[in-house]
This record gives structure tokens, sequence and C-alpha cells, in this order.
């Protein structure tokens, strides 16, 4: 395990077994442009981890809770501030290299230890763990 270290928190990171996962492109429901790659757990025990949305931090190699994602999941579509774009591990391989570095505006809202997800929650996943050594090195590489 090591660790994970985001503005504002100290985390571990953990283990993914990646069958257990679906993945998402959030995109900007006004532009269309892809804001996050992100993945879910549709099969965990604890409901906190059922709603938990965690998306991908190129420059940092992990994926993180985003409460802002889960919030607006948890919302009637026509409501969201993003489409949740259901797409497979081979797309989001191929898709996640391109996508736009978050700002630190955007890490701000996201980490923010006040909101939502409890410290516990905030653990985080190595990208590698899910994509595979490769392609984590084309994501850091930013194509």
């Amino acid at each position: 395990m090591n660790d994970c270290t985001l503005p504002g928190r100290t985390g571990v990171m953990m283990r993914a077994r990646t069958p257990s996962w679906l993945y998402w492109r959030l995109l900007d429901r006004a532009t269309g442009v892809i804001e996050w790659m992100a993945i879910t757990q549709p099969f965990e025990r604890a409901a906190a981890d059922l709603d938990s949305v965690w998306t991908m931090l190129p420059d940092k190699g992990v994926f993180i809770p985003n409460w802002v994602a889960r919030l607006d999941r948890a919302v009637d579509e026509s409501d969201r501030h993003w489409v949740h774009d259901p797409i497979t591990l081979e797309e989001f391989k191929e898709i996640a290299p391109s996508v736009r570095r978050p700002t630190g505006d955007d890490l701000k809202g996201i980490v923010s230890p006040r909101r939502a997800l409890t410290p516990d929650q905030s653990d985080c996943i190595a990208i590698e763990r899910i994509v595979g050594k490769s392609v984590a090195d084309r994501i850091a590489a930013g194509g």
C-alpha cells in the first residue's frame, strides 16, 4: 500500500479488483466535452461505496472519490451538470490518455474534507491497478 497525498488529504492507496468496476466519462451537459473519467463500484457492500464516484487525476496517477460527481449522479438526469456516459474498459483505456488535466479549482472542489465523504472514504486507487501499467504510463504522459 502506498500513500496518496493530495491537497489537504493523506490517504491510503487501495487495491482495485478490476472486474467489479463500471467505467464512465462525465461530459459537460452544455458543451459535450469530457470533464472527468470516472469509475464506480456497483457490487460493494457499504452503501457509501455504492454511491461513490471515483474520478481520475492523471498527473497524480490515481482515482479519488469525487463528492461533486457523487452528488451529481444522485439527482435526476435532467438536473445533472454532467452526462454520465457509461463506457467499456477498452473505451476507457483508449479515451483516458487524452482527457484534460483537472485544474487547481477542480481539485479544491472535490477534496473538500467538510463535504459528503468521510476520511475513511478518501482512499486513492492507483490508475495502474484499473487499466494496467502501459495505459497508466500513457495517461501520465498525456497521450
